[in-house]
């Protein structure tokens, strides 16, 4: 998925500066997981997770990347005689896994006029997918939605396929890497047709892990949540909110089916969408200080990463000011590694870009 500040090409420098510091501990809290690429690989050094993000399109990917440990059975699809007659799940998916059955099922339906076409397609004025783009996502989310409501499906079974669909419907949106706006034009990408594949499930034996689609302080606050060793940040670092800029994916993951959500202007943005403290310098500052605060007070870590980048809103001089109020000064450290600058657009009379470089900076600290 295309995503502002994904760290999954950052992947190696956070695996690198981890074992420089080697925290004692078992258990990570990633708290703002996005798409959940930083949960991925700690997920892969052994840790458990607690994964967190207040935005529905994160949680599936969280569940598909963090929670599902194993290839799901897909039981109850084959019960529900897809593709054919009903059958056992054993005799259904003879020749391939059952995810990859599912898939293929899915991918075979045909498109229908619904929710998307209706408004993020030309037939609404909008140019986020192709008309037939559009009507594959409306059949497909309506059949996890029948899937789900018939307990055809487990609910870490839908969201592996919400993930699924999620990623699909992001490799071929008409747009320059987020849902600001659409193109003009149609790109290359926009016109192929959407298509399904398996997400990748990273088998585990440790089935420990929680996922979350919570604002972050409240869970926090939230006495059931337990421990944890490590707390990792990655907040929003700039003004672009990340509810604004990928409102579409968000509608995919909430769906349409008991109350349509309430969209308006020309991106079709919904409304009473959660805005991120993060994304404004007059509570940015203090929103991180918030977190770490309750973080430390409830659930007691012993070490404190966040990522960050040299274009954030919270000046470095502040962050090193809190978090050596809640850290050993002398375990202060910053790590930072140069890279490409994300860009969803090219540089125009509107926007111009500094450089094609930053600097990904990854904060610690070990907790008094």
């Amino acid at each position: 998925m295309r995503y502002i500040g994904c760290k999954a090409k950052l992947a190696n420098f956070l695996r690198d500066s981890f074992l420089t510091v080697r925290p004692r501990g078992k258990v990570v809290a990633d708290l703002f997981a996005g798409t959940a690429a930083a949960s991925v690989l700690f997920k892969k050094m052994g840790y458990t997770l607690i994964t967190n993000d207040i935005m529905e399109y994160s949680y599936a990917k969280q569940v598909s990347a963090v929670k599902i440990c194993s290839q799901p059975e897909f039981s109850g699809v084959a019960r529900d005689k897809v593709g054919g007659k009903r059958e056992n799940s054993s005799s259904f998916f003879p020749h391939t896994t059952p995810l990859e059955k599912v898939v293929s099922y899915l991918n075979s339906l045909p498109p229908q006029s619904g929710f998307m076409t209706r408004n993020y397609s030309p037939v609404g004025r909008r140019q986020f997918f192709t008309p037939e783009n559009a009507g594959r996502i409306d059949s497909i989310r309506e059949k996890l939605n029948q899937w789900r409501t018939g307990k055809s499906l487990t609910e870490d079974e839908f969201y592996l396929l919400l993930a699924a669909l999620l990623d699909a419907a992001d490799s071929v949106a008409n747009t320059a890497g987020t849902y600001g706006a659409f193109l003009k034009t149609w790109s290359g990408n926009s016109t192929k047709r959407l298509r399904l594949k398996s997400p990748e499930i990273v088998e585990s034996a440790n089935k420990l892990h929680k996922c979350f689609c919570q604002d972050t302080l409240t869970l926090l606050s939230d006495p059931t949540l337990g421990k944890f060793d490590i707390l990792y940040l990655d907040p929003p670092y700039n003004e672009r909110d990340y509810s604004r800029n990928y409102h579409v994916l968000e509608v995919i993951a909430r769906g349409w089916f008991e109350q349509e959500p309430v969209i308006y202007g020309k991106s079709g943005l919904i409304k009473n969408m959660p805005v991120s403290p993060f994304c404004k310098n007059q509570t940015c500052c203090r929103a991180l200080k918030e977190v770490i605060h309750k973080a430390v007070k409830n659930c007691g870590p012993k070490h404190i990463f966040l990522s960050y980048n040299s274009e954030s809103t919270i000046p470095d001089s502040s962050v090193r000011e809190i978090f050596c109020e809640y850290g050993k000064t002398r375990s202060f450290r910053r790590f930072e590694r140069p890279y490409k600058r994300y860009r969803s657009d090219s540089d125009s009379q509107e926007r111009n870009y500094s450089g094609d470089r930053v600097t990904e900076y990854l904060y610690y600290v070990e907790v008094r």
